[in-house]
């Protein structure tokens, strides 16, 4: 009689553990890292050279597949050295409703949300029903 700790067992529990990590790294495979660097050469009244920084940031983009139909997407999450403050992020949940689509986006540092529904099939790809609200517009707009 087999116990739980044959050899087949052992082999099948480390299959299983390898696919949940190959799963958890899956989620972050779309995601990009990237930093930009700009710099500028100004000639002084004197006569001599001066550079100057433009640009010093580092920002993450990426989308998170929680399952077949739902997505996070991440998206201009950074940091500017040169300003030294972060970037504004964005955040996105979406859901594929099969002939249709619902997205749900978030820009917090702006306070800004919109909820779209939208038909994903081709034909009738331009039928959109957004709703969205700003801290500035007080009211709906987009309709």
């Amino acid at each position: 009689m087999p116990t739980s700790s044959t050899p087949r067992n052992n082999q099948d529990q480390a299959k299983n553990t390898n696919r949940e990590e190959e799963r958890l790294i899956d989620w972050f495979a779309d995601f990009n890292i990237s930093h930009n660097y700009g710099i500028k050469i100004d000639r002084l009244l004197s006569g001599s050279d001066t550079l100057i920084v433009q640009t010093n940031s580092i920002n993450l983009t990426g989308r998170i597949p929680i399952t077949k139909k739902w997505n996070v997407n991440v998206g201009n999450i950074g940091y500017d050295f040169k300003s030294k403050g972060f970037s504004y992020p964005a955040f996105q949940i979406s859901r594929d409703l099969h002939c249709w689509s619902l997205a749900f986006d978030w820009y917090p540092q702006r306070r800004v949300y919109s909820l779209s529904l939208f038909v994903t099939s081709s034909p009738l790809d331009f039928i959109r029903i957004p709703y969205r609200r700003n801290q500035a517009d007080g009211q709906f707009s987009g309709f």
